[in-house]
């Protein structure tokens, strides 16, 4: 298989592991901000003056993020140390609005989001074990090299300290060693398969 195929092989396999979470993001977006603020006031029971308080807090946010996206002055690295402070204020007042019983329910709700998330990746492991006829060893490496390469890419992406073009060769870096894990854990078959699938699927969205 030549590196083309392989590439689009991996994005298939991504395609397999992500797809039941794919429907979630696509409604998160309908929701946007608005759901986050109608969020917090529904699920933690706001007072009036706790929503008041939101909005104002939110509204500062925003101010503040308008004015430092004018400021041409700054390089990119102070943009985002700048920005990643903003939110951290924000973060801050919003967390100082809480009661206790309602920054316990907070926390419950953020396990909640990530046992769901754990539930839907392991889905889509099956579902992979599946069309592909993987064994369990196959699954249990795969998984490892998912995990390996998320905590990675995370550590890449909040590195301040790294420039854009630093950032895209060490993910350049990872991506090759994501497929070299690929070509060691799979067959020369289930490879094939994989692409067959990424093809199938991308046919569908063109219609």
């Amino acid at each position: 298989m030549d590196m083309k195929k392989l590439i689009g092989s991996l994005l298939a396999l991504t395609l397999i592991v992500s797809a039941s979470q794919a429907q979630d993001r696509k409604e998160k977006k309908h929701g946007g901000k608005h759901h986050n603020k109608e969020m917090l006031s529904q699920q933690l029971n706001f007072s009036e003056t706790q929503k008041k308080q939101l909005n104002d807090i939110n509204a500062d946010f925003k101010k503040q993020m308008q004015e430092l996206k004018k400021n041409d002055n700054i390089t990119v690295k102070e943009f985002k140390s700048r920005k990643e402070t903003i939110r951290k204020e924000q973060h801050q007042k919003v967390q100082a609005l809480l009661t206790p019983d309602q920054k316990a329910k907070l926390e419950q709700m953020k396990q909640d989001r990530i046992t769901k998330g754990k539930e839907r990746s392991a889905k889509g492991f099956e579902n992979m074990k599946t069309k592909l006829n993987l064994t369990d060893e196959q699954v249990n490496k795969l998984k490892a090299s998912h995990e390996s390469f998320a905590a990675k890419a995370k550590e890449i992406r909040s590195n301040q300290s790294l420039t854009e073009d630093q950032k895209k060769e060490q993910f350049k870096a990872l991506a090759e060693q994501r497929k070299e894990d690929a070509k060691s854990i799979l067959t020369k078959e289930q490879l094939d398969k994989m692409q067959q699938m990424h093809k199938d699927r991308s046919s569908k969205s063109v219609k």
